[in-house]
């Protein structure tokens, strides 16, 4: 009876486990759009089930990435990850040309006084107040990528 216990006592731990490491990563139900303002608008509609949210929209991105589809390059800051290049578009300092973001998502939405809008397919959208690693991905978030300037 006691070799039982322990067994079922063990097994009880290894799932609590598994659990509690299942639960640091995120996968999502439903899509999201993703729009890189290259000129033409490029979309791309993300299933949030093909990937886990360990890193907000950069595991979007890398997800992206590894089918082939966009490249993007990021660093670290102290609000985490900012994006340097997505696709056709890439920080310039020297011309005073970074990356923006903006986000249907209000938990999102900068809430400062710089806050800015942008309009896509009839949607407002506004300027980001956390770093890329941090968004939060929903179903039917519209995230839009372009130039913030300076």
């Amino acid at each position: 009876m006691k070799k039982l216990t322990k067994a079922l006592l063990a097994v009880c731990i290894v799932i609590s486990l598994s659990l509690s490491l299942i639960g640091c990563y995120t996968v999502g139900v439903g899509e999201i759009t993703l729009v890189i303002a290259d000129g033409e608008g490029t979309e791309y509609t993300v299933r949030l089930d093909k990937f886990e949210q360990k890193e907000g929209l950069i595991s979007a991105l890398e997800y992206l990435e590894e089918k082939g589809v966009l490249e993007y390059t990021a660093n670290s800051g102290p609000y985490g990850s900012y994006l340097t290049q997505v696709g056709a578009l890439e920080e310039n300092g020297s011309q005073g040309r970074y990356i923006g973001i903006w986000t249907s998502v209000e938990a999102d939405f900068d809430v400062s006084a710089y806050a800015t809008t942008v309009e896509h397919n009839g949607i407002k959208l506004t300027s980001s107040g956390v770093g890329a690693s941090q968004m939060t991905l929903t179903d039917g978030a519209v995230i839009y990528i372009g130039y913030l300037s300076w």
